[in-house]
């Protein structure tokens, strides 16, 4: 067993992790956050999301550390809102995801960069699917404009597409080969639709915990890490100690070094307390993760 001292950071995923569709935060893991912050453990929230959705969630918890955004594309302060680092698709690379996407019949939503502004581009509406509509919806600071024409904005922080069946995954094939990196992940504002994000190489909620972990003298080892999809599999395969949640996707659960009951069972609070806290014993683990060495 984990001695339970060596947890210096933990760091959640939101979706699916911490809160789904028509759910917040439960009691028992604010309890957990914060008897882990009592003992001088950090936390910071690790998410697709954007600020506006993101920040007043870690506000809640009482968090005042750092928050990563956008799958790890751009970290800022929780208390101002001020970034600390950020690292946008090139303009180039953005141009050409758009237009494959575009000729998919898909519907590339655009984070514009911080630095312009932070809201988001979408094409005509005749291009939304559904669930793009949806998701849309949720959203401010949504500006509409003709896609196919120049000039994009310069170097935005992601694209993201919300679709599902046969023309999300032309697109995924379409989209594979660029020099980009591609997550897929969910949004309890859409939850049964599929999310392809496109962010620039290196763009990730692991290697973002790496920088700040290094920035706060915590090596890897004292680091646990809780997430539930494909965009925390670089997260929870980097950590000391790697948490899937129990209704993770099979490759996400087999990476992890433990396999926690799902978000209904209160995993992430089962989680910080069996390995930050040291409690054990409240509820056996849904399956077994197996060691990665």
């Amino acid at each position: 067993m984990l001695d339970t001292r060596a947890v210096r950071l933990i760091v959640l995923d939101i979706d699916g992790t911490i809160v789904g569709p028509g759910t917040g935060v439960t009691s028992r893991l604010r309890a957990a956050l914060v008897s882990a912050r009592d003992r001088g453990i950090q936390v910071v929230l690790a998410t697709g999301r954007w600020m506006p959705s993101a920040r007043p969630l870690a506000q809640e918890l009482g968090l005042t550390g750092a928050i990563i955004l956008h799958n790890g594309a751009v970290v800022a302060e929780a208390c101002t809102g001020a970034f600390i680092t950020r690292l946008p698709l090139p303009h180039r690379e953005a141009r050409e995801a758009i237009d494959r996407v575009l000729a998919c019949g898909g519907q590339p939503i655009v984070y514009e960069s911080p630095l312009t502004g932070g809201g988001i581009v979408v094409g005509v509406e005749a291009q939304d699917s559904v669930d793009a509509r949806r998701y849309l919806a949720s959203k401010q600071g949504v500006r509409r404009v003709d896609l196919t024409a120049e000039p994009l904005v310069p170097d935005p922080t992601q694209i993201v597409i919300a679709d599902r069946g046969d023309r999300v995954a032309s697109i995924v094939r379409v989209l594979t080969d660029g020099p980009w990196q591609m997550v897929e992940s969910m949004s309890v504002a859409v939850p049964e639709a599929r999310f392809i994000e496109i962010l620039a190489r290196g763009a990730t909620k692991g290697r973002a915990a790496a920088r700040l972990a290094a920035g706060l003298g915590i090596t890897r080892e004292g680091v646990l890490a809780i997430g539930d999809n494909f965009n925390d599999l670089d997260l929870i395969q980097w950590s000391g100690v790697g948490v899937a949640m129990g209704d993770a996707p099979d490759p996400v659960r087999r990476a992890a070094d433990w396999v926690a009951p799902p978000l209904a069972e209160d995993g992430a609070a089962i989680a910080i307390e069996r390995f930050a806290l040291g409690i054990t014993g409240r509820r056996a683990p849904a399956a077994a993760g197996g060691s990665r060495g």
